[in-house]
């Protein structure tokens, strides 16, 4: 099953069964040395998958992690052992949670790491940039209509200096962002469950944040109107766009950013053959203070959304 090149060494203090031997030989395919985890000799990466007190992560798991790191290794991103713990983890969560608590449409793993973990991963670049040019303390950002996560924990998980608010107004969506912060040790990390046209009032929240994303919340008039009084001046939000929605949004971001202290700049157009999808970022960037009076309240945002 092994090359000769290969070994299978197992350490460890208990005693394992014939299905955790079979799981483990099927886990570990055939480039993987494990030790209370895997490490696959093609990527150089470790996977701590293995320890007695989580039990062993599914093959599915184990697949949809190594096929992420293949197509995050295209992005120029590559994980840390930590990193890719606590992705793994992350699956294991939220296909276990969604079995009670419908969060996303279909939780298996693979679907998951290429539809979600991976669309979250394409704004690195964008937000590593950001994090250069503040140089002084740890930077802020806000991901408003968080749901399951996306992108918000995702990025708290790459990054692990960057302060992360995770906010959503369903309560049973920050209950399991609670939950998983909480499991997956990310002291960067705090869940807000609110509404950002209510925050973006209070002076703990005004114009605070160095980074905004928002990745299904609405159109980018409405997203723009959001999180422009949320971020402090020379912040920028981050958009995802599709290939449709930008031909039909970026002139009304555009209008929208202007009335708001922002500027629409870069149009960041991302390797379809990566993501499977043709999709962009939009950046906006806020260069002056945005009027009291904004955000209004969510109905009128919603029907008269800003640069139609």
């Amino acid at each position: 099953m092994f090359s000769s090149r290969i070994r299978l060494e197992i350490k460890c203090s208990y005693k394992l069964t014939a299905n955790d031997y079979t799981e483990i030989l099927i886990g570990s395919g055939a480039r993987a040395f494990l030790i209370f985890g895997l490490y696959n000799l093609g990527l150089k990466i470790y996977w701590h998958l293995k320890r007695p007190e989580r039990g062993i992560l599914n093959t599915e798991i184990v697949q949809a992690i190594e096929l992420l790191s293949e197509r995050a290794e295209k992005l120029s991103v590559r994980f840390s052992d930590r990193q890719s713990d606590k992705l793994a983890r992350f699956l294991e969560h939220l296909e276990q949670y969604n079995q009670h608590t419908n969060l996303v449409s279909n939780a298996a793993p693979k679907v998951v790491a290429l539809e979600h973990l991976l669309d979250s991963m394409s704004l690195i670049e964008s937000v590593s940039h950001q994090i250069e040019k503040r140089k002084k303390g740890a930077s802020r950002l806000i991901d408003i209509g968080s749901g399951a996560g996306f992108p918000g924990l995702i990025l708290a998980i790459m990054f692990a200096d960057l302060d992360v608010t995770l906010m959503d107004s369903i309560e049973k969506k920050t209950r399991f962002l609670e939950a998983t912060a909480d499991l997956l040790d990310l002291q960067n990390v705090s869940v807000l469950t609110e509404r950002a046209e209510s925050i973006a009032h209070h002076p703990q929240y005004r114009e605070t944040f160095d980074i905004a994303t928002a990745r299904a919340v609405g159109g980018s008039g409405m997203i723009v109107e959001l999180a422009l009084p949320l971020l402090n001046l020379g912040g920028v939000l981050i958009l995802q766009k599709t290939e449709s929605q930008l031909v039909d949004e970026s002139h009304k971001a555009r209008k929208a950013a202007k009335l708001l202290g922002g500027v629409m700049g870069s149009v960041v157009a991302l390797d379809q053959t990566i993501l499977g999808k043709a999709r962009s970022l939009i950046l906006v960037t806020k260069e002056e203070h945005t009027a009291d009076k904004y955000p209004r309240a969510w109905k009128k945002i919603k029907e008269h959304p800003l640069g139609q």
